[in-house]
């Protein structure tokens, strides 16, 4: 969900798709552009908050990007959502 009305975007590459197999791996990398300029804007760090099917949470991360493994979703019952917020 992205606000119109505000100069910055998060837009979010994920790697190897969202359906893992067993052993399989993606990564999730978000980068903060600036709507006016369509350029990226650096200095922001990226916190992940991981929320099971019942929406609690169940994992903290910060790092520049996150990566979701077969084995983390199973251990939550093949389902798994990832809140990401960028501060600067």
């Amino acid at each position: 969900m992205s606000d119109e009305t505000d100069v910055l975007y998060l837009h979010v590459a994920i790697s190897n798709g969202q359906d893992l197999r067993e052993g399989e791996s993606s990564t999730v990398t978000p980068t903060v552009y600036n709507r006016h300029t369509e350029q990226a804007v650096s200095g922001y760090t990226f916190q992940y908050t991981e929320l099971d099917n019942l929406l609690e949470v169940v994992g903290k991360t910060e790092g520049k990007n996150y990566v979701m493994t077969s084995e983390k979703l199973a251990e939550h019952g093949n389902h798994l959502n990832i809140i990401i917020n960028a501060t600067a």
